[in-house]
C-alpha cells in the first residue's frame, strides 16, 4: 500500500441518513398525536413502518442501537420445557418435581441468551420519532437474524416512550419474548404455568 504524501489528505467517505419523505412525516406526525392526544392511529401506518424497514434502515437500527434482546421463551419452551426433555438431561433417574422442572427451564433460559446467533434472541430497537413542537413517540422492533438470510425486523408497535416499549415486551402471562434485563424478575410459577399449558397440549 503506496504511502500518503505530505500534506496529501486522504478522502473520507461520507455516509448521509435518508430523509423521511414529506407525505411520510405527516403519517408519522399522526402517530405522535396518537400517542399524545389519543386520536386514531394513520391508516398508513403501513407504509411508515415500511420505510423504517427498507429505506429508513439504519435510522431503525441506529437510533438508539440495541439496549437489549429477547428472548423468544414460547418457541424455546415448546421444544425444551417437558418431563421427558428433562428426564433425557438428567445424570440419574429421578422422580420429576417441580423444583427439578423451574431448574432446568432457568438453565435453558440461561443458555439460549449465551449461545444465541440472533435468532433465538431478536435485538430490540426502539425509534424516537418527533414532530416540530417537541412531542414524540417510539416506534419498536424486534429484530432476527435468519442466517444468510440477514435480519427480519417484526415490528411491535407504537408506545409513548423506550421504556413503556420495553414494558409492553413484559408480558409474564403469554411470555413470547423475555427481555434480557427481565430473567430476573421471571417467577417460578410463570414457568411452572407455561410448562403446565404446554404439556396439557401434548
Amino acid at each position: 500500500m503506496g504511502k500518503l504524501k505530505r500534506n496529501q489528505v486522504k478522502p473520507i467517505k461520507v455516509f448521509q441518513m435518508k430523509q423521511l419523505p414529506e407525505d411520510l412525516q405527516q403519517t408519522q406526525d399522526l402517530v405522535v398525536d396518537h400517542v399524545n392526544k389519543n386520536i386514531p392511529l394513520p391508516n398508513n401506518l403501513d407504509e411508515l413502518v415500511n420505510w423504517y424497514e427498507d429505506d429508513g434502515w439504519d435510522l431503525l437500527v441506529g437510533s438508539w442501537g440495541s439496549d437489549h434482546i429477547a428472548l423468544k421463551l414460547f418457541d424455546l419452551a415448546c421444544l425444551k420445557f417437558s418431563d421427558a426433555e428433562l428426564a433425557a438431561n438428567l445424570d440419574e433417574p429421578e422422580p420429576i418435581t417441580n423444583e427439578l422442572r423451574v431448574a432446568f427451564a432457568r438453565e435453558q433460559i440461561s443458555n439460549a441468551f449465551e449461545t444465541s446467533d440472533g435468532y433465538d434472541c431478536p435485538s430490540v430497537h426502539a425509534v424516537l420519532i418527533t414532530k416540530e413542537d417537541g412531542s414524540s413517540a417510539v416506534l419498536g422492533w424486534t429484530v432476527e437474524i435468519h442466517g444468510q438470510g440477514g435480519p427480519v425486523p417484526e415490528f411491535q408497535g407504537v408506545f409513548s416512550s423506550k421504556s413503556d416499549f420495553y414494558d409492553s415486551l413484559k408480558d409474564f402471562d403469554r411470555l413470547d419474548l423475555l427481555l434480557d434485563k427481565d430473567v430476573d424478575e421471571l417467577s417460578d410459577e410463570a414457568i411452572l404455568k407455561l410448562w403446565t399449558r404446554l404439556n396439557k397440549k401434548q
